[in-house]
């Protein structure tokens, strides 16, 4: 199944579940493998050179201690076999996709006593305070959103929550008495002049608070026994940061490139599918279903997909909503709904262009967008990620492979209108909008970011696929982006002889390329003139020297930021003219050929056919602008290549002969398989056990030449013991080696 665990997480669960009462979660599992063979690294910028993976890891630590009921009623026996605390969840219509834990009637003598201290002052419900200063939206987000180092402290038990981890509150009693009418209220003086009780008109409360349990987690739970557990080292443990919700710390000696892997770690609490939540994700009204002509259905995610998404656990993630404005009083108990086995299922079902879109879209995020959002307050992954899971229901059909990159250019299009709404449904919970959170600056940054790769989006494209480099120079060749860039940048003229420049008339050429003559009065003159440049420039190396050594000794300078060899300015052509027409194609076709050949190593001949072919179609193109020469050179290449591949294809077909075929299949058991024979109709089922129960040594006798001595079966006895074979058609069989011979008399 495309949703069970990864390698990492079977490793690492065991251990984690027998001495930390928890289970690890890791539902990125296509990048995982992605970040194998690619990494990410900047070639200008503050972080030139800088190895990375193109997303980092996420790691959901679930907490095994906490049981979430489904009701109010508190069963007798806890699901979890393990001291525990047992909660009711309760859904919040204010704050979509956000929960609070109630803590069970049986829960405070778990809990203990917690003191008036610790609680609010009485409220009815969450309410906020409004500020309309702008000021207000980008510093709340930026205070909240900034990573933190961590407040190490001891942990005495792992099996318990502290106090601190429970928050007490009064709330006012719902009141049964409001609906009634005003006849039954003037009923009974007596009781209206009594007046109510203070105590009877509120209750308390205890609920699960977020960021106590954050607090605990990141501080207590993590550095001291957790960090470890999960593989990472005591030193950069210690260099941890975390914001609400997520805690990043770097994992040390992963690859040989990548020294140090960033990783999230995700506190949560796992719950069962909220149905009340997302039943609209169930039952999607606007979901197109499309089929072809053969039949086939086209539907994203498809009925059977949603059904083995509903038997999947969810995440509960300690971090409460936080308005643009005003102020939340109930974002320390407020819980967020996370679904990152939801998500892992819907990866792992994306077709192969849908993949490579997402991996195209995440390039141009690092790329583009991250430098300037290092706050983690702007656009994140799970926006991208959340915006392809739409274009991938929206048509689930229009995703070709020989178009990604128009089909990229729309899947941009669409976002950039999300964008300039600022709207960005949950696709699992579409009444929560994902940019609630995020400040209108940061959203504007990347409608602009997102429109000038629309004005020129080759250029954009070559800028950030160059940041990516495989792991190991074995894997298939790297596309060589600076040759690609300047034959998009360079004139014709340059195209057809890179050394026309130089075909100019004597006096034309500029005098340090004219030809020497020895005895000449200008050679000897500049030779003066070079011995003289040679010795000026020796005192300017060892001036410089001399200024650096000092510079060194008593500053600090820091590192000036590369300059970048792309023109983004730069506007492509409607139209190529023939001469750059032909150094693309021949560029691509090269590649493509380069790729095959890679591939007949590395992968199978099926995948290097198909870099053959498509080296064949631009072939054709490049036939059909004029250029037959330059395309039966290339073809007649590609035809040796097939050739190849086709030869290599059957001797591996030889190695590895195909498996026997299962007789007596079960999907044909119900059935009866019957065949006319000169009249007469012969059950094949009858006849397949038969033979096949010969070929076992424990039932199989010996037979005689002749037919006619041949013994009935012991199947065919057993199943028909009360039918007289005798009174129908003769049949004898006959082995000889392997095969049957059916004779009718």
């Amino acid at each position: 199944m495309h949703s069970s665990r990864t390698t990492l997480e079977r490793e690492l669960n065991p251990s984690l579940l027998r001495d930390e009462t928890i289970e690890c979660v890791i539902p990125d599992v296509i990048f995982e493998n992605i970040n194998k063979n690619v990494k990410f690294r900047r070639l200008h910028g503050p972080n030139k050179n800088k190895v990375e993976p193109l997303v980092p890891r996420r790691m959901f630590v679930v907490n095994d201690n906490i049981e979430v009921l489904e009701s109010k009623h508190t069963p007798q026996y806890s699901a979890i076999d393990k001291p525990s605390y047992q909660v009711v969840m309760e859904n919040l219509e204010h704050h979509q996709g956000f929960v609070t834990l109630k803590c069970a009637p049986s829960q405070p003598r778990q809990i203990g006593h917690l003191e008036q201290t610790q609680e609010f002052e009485p409220v009815a419900g969450p309410s906020s305070k409004p500020d309309d200063s702008d000021i207000y939206e980008y510093s709340t987000f930026a205070s909240v959103n900034t990573p933190k180092p961590l407040d190490i402290t001891n942990c005495e038990r792992r099996d318990t929550l502290p106090r601190t981890c429970f928050t007490v509150r009064k709330l006012k009693k719902y009141d049964e008495r409001a609906g009634d009418s005003e006849d039954e209220e003037d009923d009974g003086d007596e009781e209206l002049t009594q007046p109510p009780v203070k105590e009877e008109l509120f209750e308390t409360v205890t609920y699960i608070s977020s960021n106590g349990f954050m607090t605990h987690f990141q501080n207590a739970v993590f550095p001291n026994s957790l960090g470890q557990a999960l593989g990472f080292d005591i030193t950069e443990i210690n260099l941890g940061k975390a914001i609400p919700g997520k805690i990043f710390c770097n994992l040390q000696d992963v690859d040989e490139d990548l020294s140090l892997l960033p990783c999230e770690i995700i506190p949560s609490i796992a719950i069962q599918w909220p149905i009340e939540l997302t039943f609209e994700f169930h039952d999607r009204a606007e979901r197109p279903t499309m089929w072809d002509k053969f039949g086939e259905e086209y539907r994203w995610p498809k009925v059977n997909m949603i059904n083995d998404i509903r038997g999947l656990n969810c995440a509960l993630i300690p971090r409460g909503y936080i308005p643009k404005r005003g102020d939340n009083q109930d974002a320390e108990i407020e819980w967020e709904v996370a679904f990152p086995k939801a998500q892992r299922y819907l990866d792992t079902h994306m077709s192969h262009t849908q993949i490579r879109a997402f991996a195209f879209l995440l390039t141009l995020y690092k790329s583009y967008i991250e430098p300037v959002n290092r706050k983690y307050d702007g656009l994140l992954v799970d926006h991208i990620r959340t915006h392809l899971y739409w274009e991938c229901e929206s048509n689930p059909r229009d995703w070709p492979e020989h178009r990604l990159g128009s089909k990229l250019v729309m899947v941009i299009k669409n976002f950039m209108e999300r964008l300039s709404k600022s709207h960005l449904p949950d696709f699992f919970i579409k009444r929560k909008n994902l940019f609630l959170n995020v400040p209108n600056k940061h959203l504007t940054h990347a409608q602009k970011v997102f429109h000038d790769i629309l004005e020129s989006p080759a250029i954009y494209f070559i800028g950030a696929l160059r940041n990516l480099r495989y792991t190991s120079p074995k894997f298939y060749p790297q596309i060589d982006f600076k040759e690609l860039y300047a034959i998009l940048t360079a004139a014709s003229t340059q195209l057809i002889n890179p050394r026309i420049l130089d075909m100019r008339p004597p006096n034309m050429i500029p005098k340090n390329r004219r030809p020497k003559v020895d005895g000449d009065t200008n050679y000897k003159k500049e030779i003066r003139w070079k011995i003289k440049q040679e010795k000026i420039n020796r005192e300017k190396v060892l001036q410089k020297q001399k200024e650096e050594n000092m510079r060194d000794e008593n500053l600090k300078v820091e590192k000036r930021g590369s300059v970048d060899s792309v023109d983004y300015e730069w506007q492509c052509e409607g139209k190529f003219d023939m001469f750059k027409t032909r150094a693309l194609l021949m560029f691509f076709i090269k590649h493509f050929i380069e790729m095959a050949r890679k591939s007949r190593r590395l992968a199978t001949q099926r995948q290097a056919l198909f870099y053959l072919k498509q080296a064949t179609y631009l072939s054709t193109i490049l036939e059909d602008s004029g250029l037959e020469a330059d395309a039966r050179e290339l073809q007649e290449v590609i035809r040796r290549e097939e050739d190849t591949s086709k030869k290599l294809s059957v001797s591996e077909s030889f190695e590895h002969p195909p498996s026997t075929p299962k007789r007596n299949s079960l999907q044909f058991t119900n059935w009866e398989l019957t065949q006319q024979v000169k009249g007469n109709n012969i059950n094949l089922n009858n006849l397949n056990k038969s033979y096949n129960n010969t070929a076992v040594p424990n039932n199989f006798t010996k037979l005689k030449k002749h037919p006619s001595n041949l013994k009935r079966s012991s199947v065919l006895r057993n199943n028909y013991p009360n039918e007289d074979r005798r009174k129908s058609g003769e049949i004898r069989r006959s082995v000889v080696g392997f095969s049957d011979a059916i004779e009718i008399r």
